[in-house]
């Protein structure tokens, strides 16, 4: 006969994302409550940015040239004529912006 043996209590797993967000809300609580303190760790994290960055965008960039090396002719048509129209409305919309941009500021008489 086996003697009864306390259950054992499993250990709960977080996720990466998880462990990502506590992360997260730990950097914004140590910064909002000791951020003269914390000033110091301000180029770890620039270097820690730094490495992410460096690792990163040339992974971004492969991936980027591969999706668009493998569409086919009508694909990159439609790819090409979406590009266009987007960067037409953005046009549109910084233009606009800055035609606007002087309605914004009161009349200013000058002295000359």
């Amino acid at each position: 006969m086996q003697a009864n043996k306390p259950p054992r209590h499993r250990r709960t797993r977080f996720t990466l994302s998880t462990y990502i967000l506590l992360g997260v809300v730990m950097g914004i609580l140590s910064g909002i409550f000791f951020g003269k303190y914390c000033a110091p760790l301000g180029s770890t994290g620039n270097a820690f940015i730094g490495l992410l960055q460096m690792t990163i965008l040339p992974c971004i960039i492969i991936s980027l040239i591969l999706a668009i090396g493998s569409l086919r002719y009508g694909q990159t048509g439609r790819l090409a004529v979406r590009a266009a129209v987007l960067q037409q409305m953005f046009w549109g919309i910084v233009f606009a912006i800055t035609l606007l941009m002087p309605l914004s500021f009161p009349k200013w008489e000058s002295a000359s």
